[in-house]
């Protein structure tokens, strides 16, 4: 669904309690105003709200976020048909992140027909990219959509260590020191022994060792950033890699992960007492 209000609605409310009960998946757009507010419907319990990344899997600036984000999606220079009936023309938004997913769904339900809509829907939003911060958040939900993952989630022999999410708490600043997350996730359908995860930034380097990482698990570790390096507006290059030792990558090109550090401008750095 390409729509979106910030009013509750009980005629809304309503329609959509209807097409659960008859059982419709509702897929919409979280909304495209970069407001920490989902709108409706997608901000109702039983609908799936999407937000919008770019080429790069990172969250686009315009999508809004919130508790309510289910998933994310491609929604930045979209290909579609054009408006005027002829030909194709780039577009971007939560509402071009929505067709990807329920063109995802609708392949998983053409695949396997024994699965219900509602079952199929739970497997893309299982087998989902983690991004941003460990586990769900705000920026993108379960994680960004990974069709492929789900076609091939039974599929022995894959080994995929992947540089995953760089998330800055900027609300737990203390003492001039910023906590910033990084993970990585095992995407593959076989367990990593061992994965390392190396981490530079500021010139310095920081390995983390994780043992036995099962299929789809998501491992984190957080690193702290001097903000005396950060004076005048200066931004950072984070940047992460994976390595498991002694196994090939199945699926080598997510094993790095790069992302700018800045410093809101309304963030206080005084960290407190």
């Amino acid at each position: 669904m390409s729509l979106g209000t910030y009013d509750d609605s009980a005629a809304l409310r309503a329609a959509v309690a209807y097409a659960q009960e008859h059982g419709v998946v509702l897929i919409a757009a979280a909304g495209n105003d970069g407001l920490a507010q989902v709108t409706y419907p997608a901000a109702y319990e039983q609908v799936i709200a999407v937000a919008a990344v770019d080429a790069r899997w990172t969250h686009a600036g315009f999508s809004n976020r919130g508790a309510a984000v289910d998933i994310a999606a491609p929604g930045v220079g979209i290909y579609a048909a054009g408006s005027d009936g002829s030909g194709s023309e780039a577009f971007s938004g939560t509402s071009a992140a929505v067709p990807c997913v329920s063109g995802a769904l609708a392949c998983v339900l053409s695949a396997e027909a024994a699965l219900s809509a509602q079952d199929a829907m739970a497997l893309l939003l299982a087998y989902s990219n983690d991004n941003g911060a460990a586990g769900a958040d705000a920026l993108y939900g379960e994680g960004v959509l990974a069709y492929d993952r789900v076609v091939e989630r039974e599929q022995p022999g894959i080994y995929d260590a992947a540089a995953a999410g760089h998330a800055a708490q900027y609300e737990a600043v203390t003492a001039g020191y910023l906590p910033i997350q990084v993970s990585a996730q095992n995407r593959g359908t076989e367990p990593l022994p061992k994965l390392l995860l190396s981490v530079t930034l500021a010139g310095r380097e920081t390995v983390f060792t994780f043992n036995d990482v099962q299929p789809g698990q998501v491992v984190a570790d957080v690193i702290s950033l001097d903000l005396e390096l950060m004076q005048s507006g200066r931004t950072l290059l984070l940047e992460s890699r994976v390595e498991t030792p002694g196994i090939e990558d199945s699926k080598p090109g997510n094993e790095t992960r790069r992302s700018v550090i800045s410093m809101p401008v309304s963030t206080d750095t005084s960290g407190g007492d």
